[in-house]
C-alpha cells in the first residue's frame, strides 16, 4: 500500500493539516458542513478523511488519535469533555467560537501531532 511506510503519528500530521487547510477556506457552527466548502472542525476532519482514500483505512486507533490532538488541544483552553468528539464540537459550536480560535487549535494539534 502506498502508506504503508508512514507512521501513524505522520499520517496524523497530514490529515490534520489537510482538516485545517479545509477551516481556513470556510468554517461554520451547528452542522458538519453546507455544500458550499464550510465546516466545523468534526467535519472538517471527517472529509479530510474521505479525501484521502488510501488514508480511510487507518485503523479506528490511528482516527481517534486525529480526534485526541485536536481534542487535547482545546483542552488546553479549558474546555473539557468525556469524549473527544463532543469536546470538539462543544468548542466549534459554542456562540463565542470565532474562525481564529479554530485555526489556532489546529495548529497546535498538528504541533502535537508532529511531536508525538
Amino acid at each position: 500500500m502506498p502508506f504503508d511506510s508512514l507512521s501513524p503519528k505522520s499520517v496524523c500530521v497530514e490529515i490534520l493539516e489537510e482538516t485545517r487547510d479545509l477551516l481556513s477556506n470556510g468554517w461554520m457552527q451547528n452542522e458538519y458542513e453546507d455544500g458550499y466548502g464550510n465546516f466545523c472542525m468534526v467535519g472538517a476532519l471527517q472529509t479530510a478523511l474521505a479525501l484521502r482514500p488510501a488514508l480511510t483505512a487507518l485503523a479506528y486507533a490511528d482516527q481517534e488519535r486525529c480526534y485526541g490532538y485536536i481534542s487535547d488541544a482545546i483542552q488546553r483552553r479549558g474546555y473539557f469533555a468525556v469524549d473527544s468528539r463532543q469536546n470538539i464540537m462543544n468548542f466549534n459550536d459554542d456562540a463565542c467560537r470565532t474562525h481564529a480560535d479554530v485555526l489556532e487549535v489546529m495548529e497546535k494539534a498538528i504541533l502535537f501531532a508532529q511531536e508525538g
